[in-house]
């Protein structure tokens, strides 16, 4: 029986985990060894389990509820990261991608359209 290499690395983090609950650092290393395994439903309930989740963690954890197609969780995350950081790009991008696949195509193009006007002022074009 071998092994993937994915699992192994699970497989040490888990242990890593067990042996010292409280250390957060391998935690994050265990939810990117999952993410990267498709263990995407063990990422969210560690994220869940996490005491305090900083904007990383947040946007980490709204991709991993796009993903499991649970857009409504993923877009409070979402509101959540915009409320500490307005100018959060990635959240702003990753709201579009749920509004459009939620089937909110207007609200979808607003954002993009938004992001797209923050783009071309930040290169110093005009807008359209």
């Amino acid at each position: 029986w071998k092994m993937k290499e994915e699992e192994k690395s699970v497989a040490i983090l888990k242990r890593a985990v067990a042996t010292n609950p409280k250390e957060t650092a391998v935690r994050r290393e265990l939810l990117g060894a999952l993410g990267a395994a498709g263990m995407l439903k063990e990422v969210l309930e560690m994220y869940d389990g996490l005491p305090e989740l900083t904007i990383e963690d947040r946007h980490q954890r709204a991709w991993v509820l796009f993903w499991l197609e649970r857009y409504e969780a993923a877009e409070r995350e979402c509101r959540t990261i915009i409320q500490q950081k307005i100018d959060s790009v990635d959240a702003w991008e990753l709201l579009a991608h749920i509004k459009a696949r939620s089937g909110k195509f207007r609200e979808a193009a607003e954002i993009y359209k938004q992001l797209l006007k923050q783009e071309r002022s930040a290169q110093g074009k005009k807008p359209d």
